[in-house]
């Protein structure tokens, strides 16, 4: 790979600075043990980035099938147009460009299941490099699993009997024991037994890793 010069001569492009940059500058040159490292590294992030855009029930479906299109989509641009990340900030130049390929055959598919965007923008920023491209992937898949657990719990708690149900709800609000039964209009020590029982029926049901989330909330 070659750029201009001041002269208009052809130089040799900069060398990169680290090695993800040079598994980028390796893989467009056409080394394909490259090209395979570089996929298994960024394809958790890509799907980091297609669950940002999609809805979860189309994610759920089709995410990893979108990932892939953006692969093929990247790999004909590469070998009809030619890419050149080199240069200064190579890496997050690429994933920038990576993202860009999957948040645009994403909203056409969104548009094609007559389905609306998540965010209208390509919002997962562009990590600087392997570690903050791992600590991306490591942040998302924490907010997914909160959220699922989160899911799971408001399920539970809207299975619960009426009275139960909003004596926990009031709980988990930040309201205390006696501010409960006041809102509820009975006395504390109904109040707490409600609660107590709420919350025993729920840790019931959840799945055994979820019941320090439980902890956490209640």
């Amino acid at each position: 790979m070659t750029s201009q010069s001041d002269s208009g001569s052809e130089t040799p492009a900069r060398e990169p600075d680290n090695a993800f940059d040079r598994l980028i500058h390796d893989a467009l040159e056409g080394d394909e043990r490259a090209l395979d490292g570089l996929i298994r590294r960024v394809h958790p992030w890509l799907l980091v980035v297609a669950r940002d855009l999609l809805t979860r029930q189309l994610f759920s479906s089709q995410g990893e099938d979108l990932v892939q299109d953006t692969w093929q989509v990247f790999l004909k641009k590469k070998n009809e147009e030619g890419l050149d990340f080199s240069g200064p900030a190579s890496s997050r130049r690429f994933l920038s460009y990576l993202c860009k390929l999957l948040h645009g055959l994403g909203l056409n598919l969104m548009r094609r299941e007559g389905r609306r965007a998540v965010t209208g923008e390509c919002r997962t920023s562009s990590p600087r490099g392997p570690s903050d491209l791992e600590a991306s992937i490591t942040r998302a898949s924490q907010r997914a699993a909160r959220s699922e657990e989160t899911r799971i719990l408001l399920r539970l708690v809207d299975a619960l009997p009426k009275d139960q149900r909003n004596v926990f709800t009031l709980r988990i609000r930040g309201l205390a024991n006696r501010e409960v039964a006041r809102e509820m209009g009975i006395s504390p020590a109904a109040a707490a037994q409600r609660f107590s029982r709420a919350r025993k029926a729920i840790r019931q049901a959840l799945p055994p890793g979820m019941r320090d989330f439980l902890d956490r909330v209640a």
